[in-house]
Formats: C-alpha cells, structure tokens, sequence
C-alpha cells in the first residue's frame, strides 16, 4: 500500500512539474523570432499548449472528484454521529 501512495505522489509531482515547465517555457518563448512555417519552437509551442489544455481537463476532473468523495464522506460521519448508539440500536439481546 505504501508503494502505491509513493508512486501516485511521484506521479503528481511529476504531472505539476511537467505543467510548471512548460508554462515557462511558453511565457519565455512566446515572443521568438519564428523563422517561417517550420519553426522548432513554434511546433514545441504547439505541443506544450495541447498538452496543458488536456492535463489540465484531467486535473480540473480529479480536483472536482477529490472534492465530491470528501464531501461525501463528511456527510456520511456527521449522519453517523446522529445516530444513537445503543442496545436496541447494536440489537443486543439481553437476557435477564
């Protein structure tokens, strides 16, 4: 399990490196000198921006479940706390 949580961490931070960089990369780049139709940069240029637009689907789409599972989960322990925690309620029998 722990293997597991340490590789989903590294994979995230790798994810917002990867979007970080080419931010960067683009604001530092986006005033070159092009040299025509067959500009390196302007290609690179092209890629980071299809590759930000689709992670940043994903990561808007994983920020919206992260929220949805623990808003659920409060949910479920505020209910539980609501509940009364007795005998009747364990089904105990009691005999006497």
């Amino acid at each position: 399990m722990n293997k597991k949580r340490t590789a989903a961490f590294i994979t995230a931070v790798l994810l917002l490196l990867s979007l970080i960089f080419s931010l960067i990369f683009i604001a530092s780049e986006s005033d070159h000198h092009c040299c025509g139709d067959n500009c390196s940069i302007c290609n690179t240029l092209y890629i980071l921006e299809k590759n930000i637009n689709e992670r940043s689907s994903s990561v808007i789409s994983a920020i919206i479940l992260l929220l949805t599972f623990s808003i659920i989960i409060e949910v479920i322990k505020i209910r539980s706390s609501y509940i009364r925690n007795d005998l009747i309620i364990q089904k105990i029998r009691l005999n006497i």
